[in-house]
């Protein structure tokens, strides 16, 4: 392999979200194991380009060159067989803008819009922070595993009357990967009601052996007219502080009033353009090999749960590098199993009941790390629990 997933880079002292403030948070001895960006290296290309960039010396204003633009379009040809235009792709800061963005132009104050609980905090929070009525679609957890309440959905649109729908696939925290069917029901119930789906696909290219990402707008023209797909390099790549993303508005009428509402507001910046290219054109085989490694590393924190800590289970993800641990048989509420892991485990995992009520019990766990990490954090949540039964 050319690449050393392995390796242990120091992260410490560097304004890193993930593990400067749980130091600052949790205490020095904390693992952190929570927001979503990974303790490995950016592809070689990328470090390259961005040091060659920087050694021009002069940082000024800025465009998007045409090459740019054809790596996208190559990119979800290739990964995902959908076959887009230029004129489809607006570029951004990052996903949450084009979610924001979304709900600023296409619905007013007190609008109602679905999300499917459990689901990643920023859904939450930018559409509470406008005023915006939040539908709850919550996913039904059957012996199977998650899936959409279809029937609910429908009812929902129905009565509700919403103007969006925001969508995640592949869905964080829970790791699924959206079926083909089940983004045929979803986007029908949707067109039918006129409901604006905003797919949020950012972990789109972190999809494991056997199961095939499919962007919603890519199923069939009436989805493609009613969707707005974001997608960004920054999970993939890990290059989310480099802020570049963008979306995909096939609908001229919804990409016109989408751009006029960004009036005045950045796409992104000259190093988060650079690596955004080079991730998209040279960034394969780094791809492959990082699916890979987070493959055994689900495998062993699997094992490891089936051996030492049978009373968590890991719901096995399709997506994403983020696994969705049950902890409802340590029998505590949201607060007890909080200070339970703060304070006795010291590993920071995401708590489940940020993503809503009915993730409570749960734990969000990133092992987009190296195995060593995973290990000593399995290993103290390991002795916790047995002094939880010596007690």
């Amino acid at each position: 392999m050319q690449y050393n997933f392995d390796e242990i880079v120091n992260r410490r002292g560097t304004t890193c979200v993930k593990w400067d403030k749980s130091m600052m948070d949790f205490g020095e001895s904390t693992i952190p194991m929570w927001v979503a960006d990974m303790d490995f290296p950016a592809p070689i290309e990328v470090q390259e380009a961005i040091k060659k960039r920087s050694e021009q010396s002069i940082f000024g204003y800025t465009y998007i060159k045409d090459e740019v633009y054809d790596v996208v379009v190559s990119s979800l040809k290739e990964n995902h067989g959908w076959d887009i235009k230029k004129e489809w792709i607006v570029f951004l800061p990052g996903v949450v803008d084009g979610i924001a963005t979304s709900l600023n132009v296409f619905t007013e104050k007190t609008d109602s819009v679905v999300i499917q609980p459990p689901v990643y905090p920023r859904f939450y929070s930018v559409a509470n922070a406008m005023g915006r009525n939040l539908l709850l679609n919550n996913l039904k957890l059957t012996d199977e595993g998650y899936k959409m309440d279809l029937q609910n959905l429908q009812s929902t649109v129905e009565t509700e009357k919403p103007k969006l729908m925001i969508l995640c696939n592949p869905h964080n925290p829970i790791g699924r990967v959206w079926t083909k069917e089940e983004l045929k029901a979803l986007g029908e119930i949707c067109v039918k009601n006129t409901v604006i789906i905003i797919s949020d696909e950012i972990h789109s290219d972190i999809v494991y052996k056997g199961f095939k990402h499919i962007p919603v707008a890519s199923i069939c023209k009436e989805f493609e007219q009613n969707s707005i797909t974001l997608m960004a390099p920054s999970k993939t790549f890990n290059v989310a502080g480099l802020g570049q993303a963008f979306a995909i508005i096939p609908n001229k009428d919804l990409r016109n009033t989408f751009t006029t509402g960004r009036e005045g507001y950045s796409w992104g910046n000259i190093f988060g353009i650079t690596s955004f290219e080079v991730c998209y054109k040279y960034g394969e085989r780094y791809k492959e090999e990082l699916l890979e490694y987070l493959e055994v590393n689900i495998k062993f924190v699997e094992k490891y749960l089936k051996e030492q800590l049978p009373n968590i289970k890991m719901h096995k993800p399709e997506g994403t590098y983020l696994l969705w641990l049950d902890m409802r048989k340590l029998g505590m509420n949201k607060t007890q199993l909080d200070d339970f892991i703060r304070e006795k485990v010291k590993v920071r995992f995401n708590d489940g009941y940020s993503f809503g009520k009915v993730g409570e019990g749960f734990m969000r766990m990133n092992i987009g790390c190296p195995r060593t990490y995973i290990k000593e954090a399995l290993d103290r949540l390991k002795n916790a629990v047995n002094n939880l039964k010596i007690k």
